[in-house]
């Protein structure tokens, strides 16, 4: 799941920066990694460990609008997998980066003629190629938003949990916070 999550950021880090510098043939190779990457955690998330399965953290709407109003009022619940909201979080990253990669991919065998849709999309009209590019430069523009909101999101249940979510992302293991060192 670290490999994922670290890989996933690498991945997308370098698809925006050679999305904007005209580095094409390494942003093509960098969003098919995104893509398998994106495939191996919707199949984790059906056969994975306890809390990687989606099945773990499938929260109705209601309950994440109550989370989200007892975070904010500094007495939300302790989870020890995804919380609601960090589990929205999860569900819309997935969902965006499903439509970057697949607006990539008819990009590609559009713009491009190759790739692994060009069977499938040769007869696509070229406005049709148009908002499909504008799809995909929304939805990276949308991924930094949505990235924002997920390390906001990071910090606070850190705070409010005493609990340290990055270094748990790096080592696999949650560890709560020195409490006496967190005042200092």
């Amino acid at each position: 799941m670290r490999f994922f999550h670290w890989g996933l950021v690498a991945s997308f880090a370098g698809l925006y920066v050679t999305g904007h510098t005209g580095m094409q043939n390494t942003h093509m190779l960098l969003g098919y990694l995104l893509t398998l990457l994106i495939m191996a955690r919707l199949l984790w998330g059906f056969v994975g460990s306890k809390h990687a399965r989606f099945s773990d953290f499938l929260y109705r709407p209601k309950q994440v609008f109550r989370y989200l109003i007892s975070s904010l009022q500094g007495r939300a619940q302790h989870y020890l997998g995804h919380n609601p909201a960090g589990a929205m979080m999860v569900f819309a990253l997935l969902i965006a980066l499903l439509s970057l990669t697949a607006s990539g991919l008819v990009l590609e065998a559009t713009i491009e003629f190759e790739g692994p849709l060009l069977i499938v999309l040769h007869d696509l009209q070229d406005n049709s190629v148009y908002t499909w590019e504008a799809l995909h430069h929304f939805m990276s523009n949308a991924m930094l938003g949505l990235i924002a909101l997920h390390l906001l999101g990071v910090i606070s249940a850190s705070i409010q949990h005493h609990e340290n979510l990055l270094r748990a992302m790096i080592t696999g293991y949650k560890h709560t916070f020195n409490k006496e060192a967190a005042h200092d």
